[in-house]
């Protein structure tokens, strides 16, 4: 049965992340009595986001790294694009206007390609060949505009790869394994530096720094002798134990599911979206930019505040697997040590508060209800590899809004034992506020003349 404090927090994240049934939606506005166009036609965003997809699977990067990879990946196709004949929105970063008489489906197809293959040199034939499908979709074109297409989609592509390689993701960081042995506060369980310590100096694509949005979160998310922190340690203590929990299968199976790739997630779900809605080459392009850029500005966000707010005894940062063990300190009544108590899902080496995956479930699902509205029909499918394995029995898990997948992607981190529920949805809302700035700021329509 569902706890009142499960009904609780699930009532608050729908009416936070949920737009209104009925609202109009951009894509609705925008596109009007267009909204009938015929879809025969291939769509190479749509296309090379699954090429992504499966790169990310097949592959050995963690979970930040990928929403750099997708951000990337899709800023170079949108600025790509976006730059050739009547420019319809604002550029991303590249303000360079393409020749006339550019192929703009080639110039898409060349971005993606030469985008992902830096990312992922070993997966070069698997880009190959899809680069090859995809331009022969232009063998009845104007071969010297698909020529410019292609020499366009590189020289974007470039221009992007070479600014995110001063964003400072791949320079030498401090190690940083906690403030010590203060009650609260994270410590690192292996004694090894912070996991993805990188991604706290990394820079974000549209906000002007990842300390940007840092006040908007709650200093602490909840205070140790508070009945909020006490009801939160209680669920995760029993919902997210290794063995003798409270959990359903399917409660299981959801933990293991978003357990991995969050770009994954929301990436899918949008390729979905957006042949169902009928939206246009130029306007998925736009969405699937805003989207990933969302996540990664959020992602480098938590990361930084997860970082800063470790090194702040008056902040909550501390696990759940130390947490439990060590509850004798907390100073709450309503809480009490639970000796080798072990999490379902191995704890990562990073610190419990802000929550990274909850974030990107509020930024993602922002930005997919803000072109969509919340109520779709979708399917997402599990991502298990080497890095996030999965039980075999998992099965694709279908929805009818937008928020209930995210609301399971927060639900998840308590289930897998690495998270506080008040910690993920405060998380939540600033991931989604976060989406709200890059939605109101970023790739921003041009007003025709």
């Amino acid at each position: 049965m569902m706890s009142q404090a499960f009904r609780t927090s699930l009532l608050i994240m729908l009416t936070l992340l949920a737009v209104p049934f009925g609202a109009v939606t951009e894509v609705a506005r925008a596109r009007g009595a267009r909204f009938t166009e015929g879809r025969a036609r291939v769509d190479e965003t749509l296309v090379w986001n699954q090429v992504m997809l499966d790169a990310i699977v097949a592959s050995t990067l963690g979970n930040p790294q990928t929403i750099r990879v997708a951000a990337t990946v899709n800023t170079a196709m949108f600025d790509a694009q976006n730059s050739i004949g009547q420019q319809r929105y604002r550029p991303i970063f590249v303000t360079d206007r393409a020749p006339r008489g550019t192929h703009r489906r080639a110039a898409i197809v060349q971005a993606a390609y030469v985008t992902l293959k830096s990312f992922y040199p070993a997966q070069l034939s698997r880009f190959d060949e899809q680069r090859a499908l995809s331009l022969a979709e232009f063998d009845g074109d104007d071969w010297l505009e698909v020529q410019r297409g292609i020499d366009w989609g590189e020289n974007v592509a470039n221009q992007i790869l070479a600014w995110r390689q001063t964003d400072g993701f791949s320079d030498p960081v401090p190690p940083f394994t906690g403030a010590g042995a203060v009650v609260g506060q994270w410590e690192s369980a292996t004694g090894t530096s912070m996991s993805n310590g990188n991604i706290s100096f990394t820079a974000p694509f549209v906000l002007t720094s990842n300390t940007q949005a840092q006040s908007a979160f709650p200093r602490p998310w909840a205070t140790l002798n508070s009945p909020e922190y006490a009801r939160d340690f209680n669920e995760v203590a029993t919902m997210g134990v290794r063995s003798g929990s409270a959990r359903t299968l399917d409660q299981t199976h959801i933990a293991f599911f978003f357990n991995g790739y969050a770009t994954n997630d929301y990436v899918e779900a949008a390729i979905q979206l957006a042949r169902n809605h009928r939206t246009s080459r130029r306007e998925n392009s736009r969405i699937f930019a805003l989207l990933t850029i969302a996540m990664h500005d959020t992602s480098v966000t938590v990361f930084r505040a997860k970082r800063d707010f470790a090194m702040n005894p008056a902040d909550v940062t501390w696990r759940p697997i130390l947490a439990i063990p060590k509850a004798a300190l907390d100073g709450n009544p309503d809480t009490a040590p639970i000796s080798g108590w072990v999490p379902l899902i191995t704890t990562p080496n990073h610190p419990e508060y802000p929550a990274s995956h909850p974030g990107s479930h509020g930024a993602g699902s922002r930005v997919l209800q803000h072109f969509f509205g919340d109520r779709n029909e979708f399917e997402i499918h599990p991502a298990f590899n080497t890095i996030f394995p999965g039980p075999p029995d998992v099965q694709p898990r279908h929805y009818s809004r937008i928020s209930d997948m995210a609301q399971e992607g927060i639900d998840a981190r308590t289930y897998g034992g690495m998270h506080f529920r008040g910690s993920s949805n405060a998380t939540a809302r600033v991931g989604a506020q976060i989406a709200d700035y890059i939605l109101k700021n970023a790739a921003q329509p041009i007003p025709r003349r």
